[in-house]
């Protein structure tokens, strides 16, 4: 709670200036964190419409990957086919129910 409260500290400008080009350099578990505070922070001060808007700019996720990471990881993660094949009928199996 703490650390939510100095990154509020910290970075609630971005709130008024709509401007989160900060954001983008930071290192991608602490971007999440400040985002999350930022969005608590905009929650509570009424003005989660600009945090959105900001965010929508910047193109910032909530996400540490990026989809394209995470395809990579599930295709390395095994290279056969077969063992693939079985992993997205297992998967769309559980999605259907």
């Amino acid at each position: 709670m703490k650390c939510r409260y100095l990154y509020e500290k910290q970075y609630y400008q971005i709130l008024f200036e709509g401007n989160a080009q900060c954001l983008i350099v930071l290192s991608n578990s602490k971007r999440l964190q400040v985002m999350k505070s930022l969005s608590v922070l905009s929650k509570f001060m009424g003005c989660y419409d600009k945090w959105k808007d900001a965010k929508d700019r910047y193109q910032l996720k909530w996400s540490n990957e990026n989809s394209i990471e995470t395809f990579k990881k599930i295709i390395n993660e095994d290279n056969s086919f077969n063992n693939l094949l079985k992993w997205l009928k297992d998967t769309s199996s559980q999605i259907s129910e």
